[in-house]
């Protein structure tokens, strides 16, 4: 119907309007519309459908197309499969086949189409290979009053489910979330799932989701935890204990976890003993306890003792070389020997360590201690250990050290504050905190001062102004010491206070802060979650 309308089309066909399907001579065509698939040559297009003025007006070849709208398809020729939808709908499209365009707007190019038009899909007979675009600022869902929505994504490697539950008021995700390095802002709160049990296996544990309660292996009453294996890096991580009659303890570093540095403190209290003139005093978790002289040991004078007999120093023995020693042939080592006690409150009788295991290889100057602590009366004995030496000697300064190690954990020494009232006038006081490690001691045949880093020194910082005065306050605080100190591995600091007049020290308080590493953590009855984060291969408590 219509001037020049069809007058070349094949069986079935169908065109209404001036020049609909004037030059196609393909089949079952439907052109509806002034010029709808009038096409530009005798070309074979079959089974397409144009609806609008000059919908589809360039075909040629392509088949099983859907133009619908003025324009809809304007320059399609050999395209097939198409479906357009709306006002110059897919109107740049020429060759491209198993195309979806709706849209209203000429978007002066193919690649515009395929990035502004509202929505662009491409049709495949496989399904994982279709896709839909939709471009739009804003996608509004509303299914009306207590409906759901479910959207399906499935594909050959991922699949996910995200459902709106209206009733709930909530979207359920059945897949993992990909924010692509965006924030989450707003957040109402977090609901993980409810804990799954994990059971130690050698020190060991196996995360497969955010929330997990921990039990011993074995039902033990105490297990220790080493290792979290699972997660991925900046995962976040929930455990707490399945059985409040059963302890686990999460060891700092002994695998892949690593516990939270906790702020400390450790306070001093000091005052001169009555009658005390010049003296050196210790205040806190630590004290150095020397012989002034040094002793030199050989073949003919193998031991010396130090201590009093059933006092409670509770201290490393310690030694500071003078050079090294020599030996006319095998080798010679230092043994302590006395009681014992260690931090668990085990008490040896009659018990020994080596301090020094070769007398040739101490330097000058150089500190060494013993593991161990002892009480009472100690004996320094060189013992033939290899060959049979018949000369051989070494000159040390020997004692106890006893040094602030936060219950054997490494810490950060940040900084320290004292205030007293002086008892008496005192132009020699002085308070210095050491860095207690083999660093920085000076050996002495005499008068020796044991201690080696100073962290802070009371007279370098106040310069001229460190006199006390009688019945007048005093005070001196630093801030700046962040010192690292592995208090698990023979390290501490002891804070010392110098006097030289009677009672110069009415009363004095202090504190030293640190940030500790603690050694162990624990789930128990006390202590319900721990939640950390994956950092690479390591899990860190927050």
């Amino acid at each position: 119907i219509g001037d020049q309308s069809g007058v070349n089309a094949g069986g079935g066909s169908v065109a209404i309007g001036s020049q609909a399907l004037k030059r196609p001579v393909g089949a079952e065509n439907t052109a509806v519309g002034f010029r709808a698939g009038t096409g530009v040559s005798s070309g074979a297009a079959d089974s397409c459908t144009f609806i609008g003025a000059d919908a589809g007006s360039g075909i040629n070849d392509g088949d099983d197309n859907t133009f619908v709208g003025y324009h809809s398809g304007l320059s399609c020729t050999d395209g097939s499969i198409n479906l357009f939808l709306g006002y110059k709908s897919g109107s740049n499209q020429t060759t491209n086949s198993n195309l979806l365009i709706i849209d209203n707007q000429d978007r002066g190019s193919v690649a515009a189409e395929i990035t502004d038009s509202l929505l662009y899909g491409v049709f495949n007979a496989t399904v994982a290979s279709q896709s839909l675009r939709v471009n739009a600022g804003t996608m509004n869902f509303n299914g009306g009053v207590d409906n759901d929505l479910v959207s399906n994504w499935i594909g050959t490697t991922n699949s996910g489910v995200i459902t709106w539950l209206e009733d709930e008021d909530q979207f359920s995700v059945a897949d993992d979330i990909k924010m692509n390095g965006e924030t989450i802002t707003d957040l109402g709160g977090l609901h993980f799932n409810s804990a799954s049990e994990l059971t130690i296996v050698s020190g060991a544990v196996t995360a497969t989701q955010g929330h997990h309660n921990i039990d011993t292996e074995g039902n033990a009453a105490n297990d220790d935890l080493d290792t979290i294996n699972g997660g991925n890096a900046g995962e976040i991580l929930l455990i707490l204990p399945n059985n409040s009659g059963r302890t686990v303890r999460l060891r700092n570093a002994v695998g892949n976890i690593f516990l939270k540095h906790q702020v400390d403190s450790h306070h001093l209290s000091f005052s001169s003993p009555s009658g005390a003139g010049a003296a050196t005093r210790y205040s806190g978790g630590g004290y150095y306890d020397f012989s002034t002289t040094d002793v030199t040991l050989d073949q003919g004078s193998l031991t010396q003792t130090f201590g009093t007999a059933n006092t409670s120093y509770a201290a490393h023995a310690s030694i500071v070389t003078s050079v090294s020693g020599t030996v006319d042939t095998g080798t010679v080592s230092i043994v302590v020997s006395g009681t014992s006690i260690d931090d668990e409150g085990n008490r040896s009788a009659a018990d020994s360590e080596t301090i020094l295991a070769d007398i040739t290889t101490a330097v000058t100057d150089s500190y060494h201690e013993t593991t161990k602590k002892w009480l009472g009366t100690i004996t320094y004995t060189l013992t033939e250990t290899v060959g049979d030496p018949t000369a051989y000697t070494i000159d040390f300064n020997y004692g106890f050290s006893k040094y602030e190690d936060f219950g054997n954990q490494t810490f950060t020494v940040t900084g320290l504050q004292v205030v007293g009232e002086a008892g008496a006038s005192d132009s020699g006081f002085n308070m210095i905190l050491f860095y207690h490690s083999s660093a920085g001691w000076t050996y002495a045949g005499t008068g020796f001062v044991p201690g080696g880093t100073q962290l802070a020194n009371m007279n370098t910082d106040h310069s001229t102004e460190q006199d006390l005065s009688n019945g007048e306050p005093f005070a001196w605080k630093r801030t700046d010491l962040n010192t690292d100190v592995d208090g698990n591995n023979g390290e501490g600091v002891v804070f010392r206070v110098d006097t030289t007049a009677a009672k110069a020290v009415e009363s004095m308080s202090g504190v030293i802060w640190v940030h500790t590493q603690p050694p162990f953590s624990y789930l128990s009855d006390t202590k319900q979650h721990l939640i950390f984060m994956k950092h690479g291969a390591n899990w860190l408590e927050l």
